[in-house]
């Protein structure tokens, strides 16, 4: 999950737009209220919260032209502290950019739709027909897998079992 904050960052008073891992609890310390759609928004894809960091950034310099707006982005890892900031410039665009595609790559994905996993793995799902390192981002995902294992089974010759057929059971991994 990435989260994005406007800072006044103390004592710089330097105007910055935060992208963190994680949830309201790693944000830095400085961060300013609401203001604009996006702003305390939870991402599950860390490219969307790019883009919506720039727009913040965007709106936020038409409103204080006067100021620089900067960009900060990473993981506080909970500690009160604030990232570094960066002018936005091309470069900055380009190593931010880096940055979210390797978080992207970095993330668990669903076994079946590749979609993001939810953070909390309680929320994971599987089946006992797939490897214990398999797991889905939702019940239906699961299902589409178990129904494509049991034809897999059928077509091999390797699903005599009537019962396996009748049965079907996805459960909700609980760690």
């Amino acid at each position: 999950m990435y989260t994005i904050t406007r800072q006044l960052t103390w004592p710089e008073g330097k105007y910055t737009v935060e992208i963190v891992q994680g949830n309201i609890d790693n944000v830095s310390p400085d961060a300013l209220s609401s203001k604009y759609e996006g702003e305390f928004s939870n991402f599950q894809d860390p490219r969307e919260a790019i883009e919506v960091a720039l727009k913040i950034a965007e709106q936020w310099q038409k409103d204080e032209s006067n100021e620089h707006i900067q960009l900060a982005w990473g993981d506080t890892m909970e500690a009160m502290f604030m990232l570094e900031s960066k002018g936005i410039n091309h470069d900055t665009i380009a190593e931010l950019n880096k940055w979210a595609e390797a978080e992207y790559n970095s993330l668990p994905k669903c076994s079946y739709c590749n979609a993001i996993m939810p953070d909390n793995e309680d929320d994971w799902f599987s089946h006992e027909y797939c490897d214990a390192d398999v797991y889905f981002c939702s019940e239906y995902c699961a299902e589409q897998d178990w129904e494509e294992s049991l034809e897999y089974l059928e077509e091999n010759g390797e699903n005599n079992d009537e019962e396996i057929n009748e049965k079907f059971h996805v459960e909700q991994v609980c760690y």
